[in-house]
């Protein structure tokens, strides 16, 4: 099953707890990954979630965007998590042209995802 439709099916749990289980979901989604920089980018955005709340899901989204763009960017206002942080500096040195044009794509997929279920879950509580 696709990283989209899995994070689908989370969206009538999201919730006060929701965005705790949203980024475990994703943790365990890393363990499984296919190729470390899709690790290191649910690490991230599972650890952005549960240091920001919800908008920590777009601070990585965006921060990695910009990392992928070769700006500079301190990482570190979305994780204080050091092995995370090293992680994502070297996953990302390492790709290629190719590689970070398929990272920038999944990021995107993946924030457009988590961002539909995050609104319906506002919706639903206000």
């Amino acid at each position: 099953m696709s990283y989209k439709k899995k994070l689908s099916s989370l969206a009538s749990k999201v919730g006060d707890e929701g965005i705790g289980k949203l980024a475990d979901f994703l943790d365990d989604e890393a363990a499984k990954a296919d190729e470390p920089w899709k690790n290191t980018i649910l690490d991230l955005l599972a650890d952005g979630a549960r240091r920001h709340g919800p908008e920590g899901f777009k601070m990585a989204q965006d921060a990695l965007e910009r990392v992928l763009d070769g700006d500079r960017v301190d990482l570190r206002k979305v994780s204080k998590n050091i092995l995370i942080l090293s992680n994502v500096v070297a996953q990302l040195q390492k790709a290629e042209a190719e590689r970070k044009e398929r990272a920038r794509k999944w990021l995107t997929a993946i924030g457009q995802t988590i961002g539909k279920i995050l609104k319906a879950a506002l919706g639903a509580v206000l």
